[in-house]
C-alpha cells in the first residue's frame, strides 16, 4: 500500500514538472534583460576601447576567461564587441532560443569580466540568471520563434520535450531562489547594521551626493519620521518576502511592495539598471495562467473606461446636437404659448 502511494506521489510530481509552466515570465525576463544588455553596449560604445580592450584601463589577465583575452588586436575586440550587439539583438527578438541564451551569457560574462566595477550592483545578479536562463524555455511569448512553431501541427509530447520542459521548470525554480535569497541576506546584514536597527540608514544614504539625487535628499531631510517608517518596511518585507511569496495574495502585495522600493531606488539614486533588474526578475512569480486572467481584468477595465467615455461623449453630443435644433426651439415657443 505505502509503495502505490509512494508510487502516484511520484507519477504526480512527475506529470507536474513535465508540464510547461512560467512561459510569459521567462518571455518578458529575457526581453528586459536584452534591453539592459544592448543598453550597457550602446552606452559605452564610443569609450570602448578605453573601458574594455587592452590598450585602456582594464588590466590583461590571461587566467579569467573572456573572449576578450584571445587576443590583443583592436580589430580582434570590435569583432567580438560588434557580435555581442547582434547576439543580444537575437536575444530580445527571441530567435533560436537556447543557441542565443548561451551565446548571449558568454558574451555578456566576457565583457563583464574585463571590468566588473563598472556596474550599479544588479549585474551580478543578472548575470547568475542569465546562467539559469540558459536552461529555460524563454522564447515561448513574444518572439520569433514561437511564430516559427505555429506553423507546425500538433506537436508531439516526445520524451525531449518532457524532459526540456522539467529542465526549464527547475531553472526557474533556481531563478526565484536566487532572488530570495538576495532580498534575505540583505536584509539579515542591514539588521547586524547599526544605522538599520536605528532607523537612520536612509537618511545617511541621502546625504552621500554620489548615491543620492535631490528629490531622494529632499525628502529625507524633510519628512525624517517617513525616512525612518521606509528604513524599517524595508527591512521587513525582504525578511517576509521568501515567505509571502506562497500566497497569491500576499505575493502581489510583496511584489508590489518591493517594485515601489526599487522605484524609488530609480528615482532617488539615479541606480537604473539596478532597479530594472531586481524589477524585472520578479516577472517570474506569476504564472501564465495569472499572467492571463491579469490581462483579462486589465484589458475589461480599460473597456469599460473607454466605453464610459464613449457614452458620455454621445451624451453631451446629443445635448449640444438637441439645445442647436431650430425646430426645437420653435417648437418650445408654440408650447409655451398655448400654455
Amino acid at each position: 500500500m505505502n509503495k502505490v502511494l509512494s508510487f502516484n506521489r511520484l507519477s504526480a510530481f512527475v506529470s507536474w514538472a513535465a508540464k510547461d509552466r512560467f512561459l510569459i515570465g521567462t518571455s518578458i525576463l529575457r526581453i528586459v534583460f536584452g534591453i539592459i544588455i544592448l543598453y550597457n553596449y550602446l552606452m559605452h560604445y564610443f569609450q570602448r576601447y578605453l573601458l574594455f580592450s587592452d590598450v585602456g584601463i582594464t588590466d590583461y589577465d590571461p587566467a579569467i576567461f573572456s573572449l576578450y583575452n584571445f587576443s590583443a588586436s583592436l580589430l580582434y575586440f570590435d569583432i567580438v564587441y560588434h557580435l555581442g550587439i547582434l547576439v543580444t539583438i537575437l536575444f530580445i527578438l527571441g530567435y533560436r532560443g537556447r543557441v542565443v541564451s548561451i551565446l548571449t551569457f558568454v558574451f555578456y560574462f566576457s565583457l563583464y569580466q574585463r571590468i566588473g566595477y563598472i556596474g550599479d550592483g544588479g549585474d551580478n545578479l543578472m548575470r547568475i540568471i542569465l546562467f539559469f536562463m540558459m536552461f529555460t524555455n524563454n522564447t515561448a511569448h513574444f518572439s520569433l520563434d514561437r511564430r516559427r512553431k505555429k506553423r507546425r501541427r500538433f506537436p508531439k509530447k516526445t520524451l525531449g520535450k518532457l524532459l526540456n520542459s522539467t529542465i526549464h521548470n527547475y531553472a526557474v525554480a533556481a531563478c526565484v531562489i536566487q532572488l530570495c535569497l538576495v532580498y534575505y541576506i540583505s536584509a539579515f546584514y542591514q539588521v547586524m547594521g547599526e544605522k538599520w536597527n536605528s532607523g537612520t540608514a536612509l537618511y545617511y544614504i541621502s546625504q552621500v551626493e554620489s548615491y543620492s539625487l535631490p528629490l531622494f535628499s529632499a525628502i529625507s531631510e524633510n519628512h525624517l519620521y517617513l525616512s525612518i517608517i521606509l528604513t524599517y518596511a524595508t527591512i521587513v518585507i525582504k525578511l517576509a518576502f521568501p515567505l509571502l511569496i506562497f500566497n497569491r495574495i500576499t505575493k502581489i502585495i510583496s511584489v508590489l511592495a518591493m517594485c515601489a522600493f526599487h522605484l524609488g531606488i530609480l528615482f532617488g539614486m539615479g541606480l537604473l539598471t539596478f532597479s530594472l533588474i531586481m524589477i524585472s526578475v520578479e516577472f517570474l512569480l506569476f504564472t501564465d495562467r495569472e499572467y492571463k486572467q491579469y490581462y483579462c481584468k486589465i484589458r475589461s477595465l480599460i473597456k469599460a473606461f473607454t466605453g464610459g467615455i464613449k457614452n458620455r461623449w454621445h451624451q453631451l453630443g446629443a445635448k449640444k446636437a438637441f439645445s442647436a435644433n431650430p425646430y426645437t426651439e420653435s417648437s418650445r415657443s408654440i408650447v409655451r404659448e398655448k400654455q
